[in-house]
Formats: structure tokens, C-alpha cells, sequence
């Protein structure tokens, strides 16, 4: 087994990516990290010092490397805007605070290719065996998140990176699988993985609602045509019944579990976003909405779903709806980038 191709491969792709802009400096760092690594790889494969029973594991490395390289090249300023990105790393930071972890999206051809790659443990292990050669580790760990080409510059859609970042934030608590835990000691269930999956669902559902209100919703109903309940999901029906009742204050055995397990490990679900009066928005004359929290910019996207939806309004009674759904995205960029442009102005003040 040789390292050759794959070592040629990951050096013409660095060649290619050498003069991406990155929206900050800690992915800028990341990509010089993840190089010097590799070139650390390239030496040792050069001067014929890899021993062959670990040739599998630095495969694996190279293959990480390219891969985050990827991630990295479909994260720059002219691929994804920085605002979506922004907003998901305000609510990252409530759930985990960790300036070494970074958010990346990776674009896919495919409409439906919308998940995120959880890779701690295979981090880990990479980076554990890194250190046994005396070798720079991988300081960054990426939140992968990959998102339809489509998109990728559409606001509107990507509510459901809220979702996303849901699962990301289920997996490295164990959420669904502290329920499974807490239920089955009174319930005999059929299916566990199954339940697992509904279960993940529902959670990825409620975190999103914490901070976006129904905007996921809004989506999830518009986007799927079953409700039935599926091997990996729960129905629709029973997605957007959980986050209303979520949202008034119902009770709900689920959220109950949900909040339960969730104290335990130090955090609390609850709304995260401030409420503005959708009917009196800016976006209704045409200008971008003042912001003046986090709350509030979490809140952005609900009141762009719920102008989308309107069709009361005169205010856009003219213009072919291609043309509304244009200018609604371009609304809620030009709110997010003025409200983070004053945030950066007012912490260097």
C-alpha cells in the first residue's frame, strides 16, 4: 500500500486552494494547520520512514485532511455568506463554548442532501495517533454541515441549519440516547433505532424552535408531502404538533423528557429569540429590520417566513413571487450584516 496518489492528489488541491478568503481568521489558521500536517506527512512518505503497519492510519489522516480541506474551500466568503454562519455560531456558543470548534458547510448537487458529520471519536483518535509520531495535531475540529448548491445564498431555506446544528448538538450530549435510556426502563420498545431516530428528530426540531420559532416549520411543511411515520422520521404532522406545543406552552410528555435530560448536562431548553410584530416590519417597505440583540437576530428569519407567507399585504401585490422571494433573502442578509457590522463597531469602541 503506497501514500503516493493520495499525497499528489492533496498537493494539487492545496495548490488550488492557496488564495481562498476565509470569513475569519480561525479558519484561515485551521487550513495553514491541516497543511503543515500534511506536508509533515509528505516528508516522512519522501524519505521512506513510514512503517507499513502504519500506512492504514496516515491514510486516514490524508483522507481527513482532504476532506476538511473540502469543507474549508465551500466555506469561503464567495460560497457562503458569512451571516448564516454567524447566526448558527451565536447559538452554538449558548450549547458548547469552544472557540476550537468551527462551523463548515460543505455544497452538494443533490436538493436533498441536507446533514451534518459528527467526527469527534475519529478525531480524537487521529489526533491521539499524531502525537504518538511527535507530529502537529488538529487543533480545529469542523461542525460539517452539508447543504444543497441551490441553497446556499437562500435565507429563507436555511432555517433548517438550526435543525442541523440540532443533531450536532444531540450527539455531543447523547440526548436521544440518555431518553432511550430513561425510557426503556418502564417501556418495552419495539425498535430502538427507530426510536432513536424519531427521537433525534424531535430534538433537532425543538432547538431549532428555541430560536427561530415556527420558521422551521414554515419549511418542514412546504418541503415534505408524507406524514406518515418513517423508519428515520417521525410524521410532519407530529414534527410541527411537538414545536407548537413547544411554543405555547402545552404540555407534552416528549418536551418534558427533553428538558429533563438536558438539565443534567448543565443546559436548559427554552425560547431563545425575542419576538418583533411581524406585521409592522420593515421588510414591508422594503428596508432592512433594526436590530438590537442576539434574540432579535435569531428572530430574522421568523419574520421572514412569516412575510413570505403573507399574502394580505399590498406592499408586494405587484411584484411575481421569484421576485418576492428574492428580495425577502436580500432583506434578511442586509438585517444580519448591519446588525453584526454595528456589533463589531461597538466592541472595538
Amino acid at each position: 500500500m503506497s501514500l503516493n496518489l493520495l499525497i499528489n492528489q492533496i498537493d494539487s488541491q492545496f495548490s488550488n486552494s492557496k488564495n481562498n478568503v476565509y470569513s475569519d481568521e480561525r479558519r484561515e489558521e485551521h487550513f495553514i494547520n491541516i497543511y503543515k500536517i500534511f506536508s509533515s506527512i509528505k516528508h516522512l512518505s519522501n524519505t521512506g520512514v513510514i512503517l507499513s503497519t502504519d500506512i492504514p492510519v496516515y491514510k486516514q489522516i490524508l483522507q481527513y485532511i482532504i476532506s476538511d480541506l473540502q469543507y474549508l474551500d465551500n466555506s469561503t466568503l464567495n460560497v457562503i455568506p458569512f451571516e448564516i454562519i454567524s447566526c448558527l455560531e451565536l447559538a452554538l456558543k449558548d450549547w458548547i463554548d469552544d472557540d476550537n470548534l468551527i462551523l463548515s458547510t460543505s455544497l452538494s448537487n443533490n436538493f436533498n442532501d441536507l446533514y451534518f458529520s459528527r467526527n469527534k471519536e475519529f478525531f480524537d483518535h487521529l489526533n491521539i495517533f499524531l502525537s504518538s509520531k511527535s507530529l502537529e495535531q488538529i487543533k480545529y475540529r469542523q461542525i460539517r454541515i452539508s447543504l444543497p448548491k441551490i441553497l446556499s445564498r437562500d435565507y429563507l431555506a436555511t432555517v433548517s441549519l438550526y435543525h442541523e446544528l440540532g443533531h450536532f448538538i444531540d450527539a455531543e450530549y447523547n440526548i436521544s440516547k440518555r431518553i432511550l435510556s430513561k425510557i426503556s426502563k418502564s417501556t418495552i420498545i419495539a425498535d430502538e433505532k427507530s426510536f432513536l431516530n424519531h427521537t433525534a428528530e424531535y430534538f433537532a426540531d425543538l432547538f431549532a424552535a428555541q430560536y427561530i420559532s415556527d420558521a422551521s416549520n414554515q419549511y418542514l411543511y412546504d418541503r415534505t408531502s408524507y406524514d406518515n411515520d418513517s423508519y428515520t422520521h417521525p410524521s410532519t404532522s407530529k414534527r410541527i404538533t411537538l414545536v407548537d406545543d413547544f411554543l405555547n406552552m402545552r404540555p407534552s410528555s416528549i418536551i418534558d423528557d427533553f428538558k429533563e435530560i438536558v438539565e443534567l448536562v448543565g443546559k436548559k431548553i427554552e425560547l431563545r429569540f425575542e419576538e418583533k410584530t411581524i406585521s409592522n416590519s420593515n421588510f414591508y417597505k422594503f428596508i432592512p429590520e433594526i436590530l438590537e440583540n442576539d434574540k432579535q437576530l435569531h428572530y430574522i428569519y421568523k419574520i421572514g417566513w412569516g412575510v413570505w407567507k403573507d399574502n394580505t399585504s399590498t406592499s408586494f401585490i405587484d411584484l411575481p413571487e421569484k421576485q418576492k422571494y428574492q428580495m425577502l433573502n436580500n432583506l434578511i442578509e442586509k438585517s444580519i450584516s448591519s446588525y453584526f457590522l454595528l456589533k463589531s463597531w461597538n466592541n472595538k469602541s
